[in-house]
């Protein structure tokens, strides 16, 4: 299943860098004449030749600055580049404008291998980030950076008190397929950073490497996707904080794994809402005090935590903790957080209301801090379902109570294969002075499936989604490579996000592949002119 999602992903963005209008074209640079600048209908490019524009950070700043105003690519060939401050910005490269960069190649290389690598290297002594993008007067979309290897020469420049790439006000960034590695910030800032006025951006098959004072990728605004990455001796993986809100989808953290992490691997905090944190792997992390995989603060709400694994490690504390403040919808299904000495912390003071856990394999959720835990049902119709596939399902608490508190003239039901405890009251109070075993073999989750749906549509044929909710859709057709992706609300409205490729739309409109806006559930069309396979997955967040 990992491998289909990864296969679909990638048939759904790479067109975006091939498409009219993207920023990253695939280019025969045999065909560029010396610091040459093409302009098409398409893109303005530039080649970094080492000539007209020097293959260092002031020849990348030039080349920078001579794209007109809407932006372009900048090619960069296999090479190292010595990257230095520029002026006293606190950053070696500045930019106003929407560009692309595509370079030849990233990874661990030596001998003839270096000449197949785009290497920008942080001359020694220095004490800055490498890129930033900002335009003070306007919003940034499309640019991005692909196939670079970002060298930090930890030791021997000085420790920047700022993030390494730095991202104000952009949206629709693609940054794919580079490497990070060595660098040196303080206070745990980002490798890859997105302000407040960042959203719909894109994180996609890197590597953070070596970077031990460092957070990997750092997000404050909605609609952050990070999937695919490797994180391996950071301080931090990722961290979104105020991503998301009670209308907008705040991201999702897939498929990426983690090795030899210092503190967490995923850390939500803020008012975070709405984010799919779904097969992640982590591996050897927890080198400084308390570890956990995945660390909620703050006041985090419908979070889906699904399909993550810890496969090793000896300082493996907790798989999931809910640590303070208000935790809130929080569905945690089918993790296997068997190395973990606890698999789930809810501490009493993450007042967690709407809680769905499933128990682990040693039947064991730590309930900390001497008080009260209260976990309450959502509201009517609605279900608090502790679960447990083996033979005995524990909850213990070291002291204080546990208090399931349901709607006023609810009920809880705690039932097995051979018995069943139910109250006629509001509330079932169960008291034990070691512990209570559920024993069950009913099953209920509330997972979200990331499954790629597959139909075959004639032309002006139709299908539907299976509901209208809140969430985004990405689809495509075959053959034509028509994709774009859509944002989805309750009520059947459909906004088209991004067009990856082709013809696309959110009204029937004659030759585009329609995702049509205002009918409940949405519908999906297919005017292209002729029978086609329409391939989407659907990621709903409510």
């Amino acid at each position: 299943m990992k491998r289909i999602i990864y296969a679909l992903i990638a048939i759904l963005l790479i067109p975006s860098l091939c498409l009219a209008g993207s920023m990253g074209n695939p280019l025969d640079t045999t065909t560029l004449t010396t610091g040459d600048l093409i302009t098409s209908a398409i893109n303005n490019i530039l080649y970094i030749d080492g000539v007209t524009y020097a293959q260092t950070s002031a020849g990348i700043q030039a080349a920078v600055d001579a794209l007109p105003l809407t932006g372009g690519t900048i090619v960069l060939p296999a090479a190292e580049y010595e990257m230095s401050e520029s002026g006293a910005t606190g950053y070696c490269v500045n930019i106003n404008k929407a560009v692309y960069f595509k370079g030849a190649g990233a990874g661990f290389s030596s001998g003839d291998n270096k000449t197949k690598i785009t290497r920008l290297k942080l001359k020694a002594g220095e004490d800055c980030g490498m890129f930033k993008f900002q335009d003070s007067t306007n919003h940034i979309y499309f640019s991005g950076i692909e196939q670079i290897e970002f060298e930090g020469n930890k030791d021997s420049v000085s420790t920047f008190a700022g993030d390494f790439i730095y991202f104000d006000d952009v949206s629709d960034a693609i940054i794919r397929d580079n490497m990070f590695r060595n660098i040196d910030i303080a206070g745990n800032e980002g490798i890859i950073y997105f302000d407040e006025e960042s959203w719909g951006n894109w994180v996609l098959y890197n590597d953070f490497e070596d970077s031990g004072s460092a957070t990997g990728v750092l997000s404050k605004r909605k609609r952050t996707w990070v999937i695919g990455n490797h994180f391996r001796a950071v301080d931090l993986g990722i961290r979104f904080t105020g991503v998301g809100s009670s209308t907008q989808a705040g991201g999702w953290i897939m498929h990426n794994d983690f090795e030899e992490v210092n503190t967490k691997a995923i850390h939500l905090s803020g008012t975070t809402a709405y984010v799919k944190i779904d097969s992640n792997y982590a591996m050897d992390c927890g080198g400084s005090g308390t570890y956990s995989m995945i660390y909620l603060t703050a006041t985090v709400n419908h979070i889906d935590i699904t399909n993550n694994t810890i496969v090793s490690g000896a300082s493996q504390d907790y798989g999931v903790e809910l640590a303070s403040a208000d935790n809130n919808y929080i569905n945690m299904i089918n993790n296997d957080f068997s190395v973990a000495s606890t698999p789930y912390q809810i501490n009493a003071s993450a007042n967690a209301n709407g809680v769905i856990v499933d128990i682990p394999a040693d039947g064991k959720i730590a309930f900390r801090e001497n008080t009260a835990l209260q976990i309450n049902s959502a509201g009517d119709d609605k279900n608090i379902s502790i679960e447990h596939n083996d033979t005995d399902g524990v909850i213990t608490t070291s002291s204080g109570d546990i208090v399931l508190t349901p709607e006023t003239g609810s009920n809880v039901t705690v039932s097995g294969s051979t018995s069943a405890i139910t109250s006629s009251n509001a509330a079932l109070t169960i008291t034990a002075a070691t512990s209570i075993t559920l024993e069950t073999t009913d099953i209920i989750t509330d997972s979200v499936s990331t499954r790629p749906v597959s139909i075959v549509l004639a032309d002006d044929a139709t299908t539907t989604l299976p509901t209208s909710t809140t969430g985004i859709l990405n689809i495509f057709a075959e053959g034509d490579n028509d994709a774009g992706i859509f944002f989805i609300q309750d009520d059947g409205t459909s906004t088209l996000s991004l067009t990856l490729a082709g013809s696309v739309a959110s009204t029937d409109s004659d030759g585009d592949l329609c995702v049509i806006t205002g009918a409940d559930p949405v519908v999906i069309k297919n005017r292209l002119g002729s029978e086609k396979t329409i391939v989407y997955i659907y990621a709903p967040y409510k």
